[in-house]
């Protein structure tokens, strides 16, 4: 998975959290709420420095492992 299809993948997982997750994600992440619906939007990059505490919000984690051959 790229940087680019994580981002992707997270965006998707925040917009499909309930009402007001997005301005709890802002408080977490001490950022406002417009880059929080800019980031969500693909207008604002997630930047690298908030994928713990996105993660953690989302209750999930990345796991690493050998790339299965096709």
């Amino acid at each position: 998975m790229t940087f680019d299809e994580l981002d992707l993948a997270l965006r998707e997982k925040i917009k499909q959290q309930p009402r007001g997750f997005q301005a709890e994600l802002a408080d977490k992440l001490h950022v406002t709420r417009q880059f929080v619906s800019h980031v969500v939007s693909g207008r604002s990059s997630i930047g690298r420095e908030h994928y713990p505490a996105i993660l953690e919000a989302l209750g999930l984690e990345i796991v690493i492992q050998a790339k299965q051959d096709s």
